[in-house]
């Protein structure tokens, strides 16, 4: 799953955005290199106007998969064929927040979390407020469906840990992200991120 930030080959950076109203937008995008895309991610700068407001996606009538991360809107591509121009509305919602399920999951228990979407789990080390003897990585092991968990992570660093703090920082309908926090004697912090997509094997 290519999730395009512009930062990358950039096929589907919109072509237009265009205000047809207050409050409500169009975007246009173009495919530009003759290829079949399945299902994709795309995304581009919210306009202020509606930045802090949840907001609705559809094409030709229907609904359309999207989350808002900062100030950009990411919206799921799907089945967009070679040279296909595609536009899709976009207008803030009446609705009092974003949709947040998406199948992924966290659980804590004990000194571990799992963070999985039944496709692939990811073993996290829960949040702790405690010296450790030895600091758990910030992944600890992984596994693909019901398979045995695979890894035993652990961090090395010249400096003792205070605290670990994890917890989901970002969920929307297209990924969740979870985010692990070391902090070290004299203020030093470590910190990493783990996105979470509900139908994919894998994770960035």
């Amino acid at each position: 799953m290519l999730v395009d930030q512009g930062l990358n080959d950039k096929w589907a950076r919109p072509q237009r955005l265009t205000r047809i109203m207050p409050g409500r937008y169009t975007i246009t995008l173009k495919e530009p290199l003759g290829k079949h895309w399945h299902g994709e991610i795309a995304t581009c700068a919210l306009p202020s106007e509606i930045r802090h407001c949840p907001v609705r996606v559809s094409q030709n009538g229907a609904a359309t998969a999207c989350q808002k991360s900062g100030g950009l809107l990411a919206i799921l591509v799907e089945n967009f064929q070679p040279g296909e121009e595609r536009t899709y509305e976009v207008h803030a919602s009446d609705q009092r927040k974003e949709t947040t399920e998406n199948g992924v999951r966290f659980v804590s228990s004990g000194a571990d979390a799992v963070f999985t979407n039944g496709l692939i789990a990811l073993k996290l080390p829960a949040t702790q407020q405690r010296r450790l003897p030895v600091v758990p990585g910030p992944i600890l092991a992984v596994r693909r469906g019901n398979s045995p968990w695979l890894g035993r992570g652990r961090l090395e660093s010249p400096f003792a840990v205070r605290s670990i703090k994890t917890r989901i920082v970002e969920q929307g309908e297209l990924w969740t992200t979870a985010e692990v926090v070391y902090t070290f004697d004299g203020g030093h912090t470590y910190r990493v991120r783990i996105q979470m997509r509900p139908t994919d094997e894998v994770c960035e």
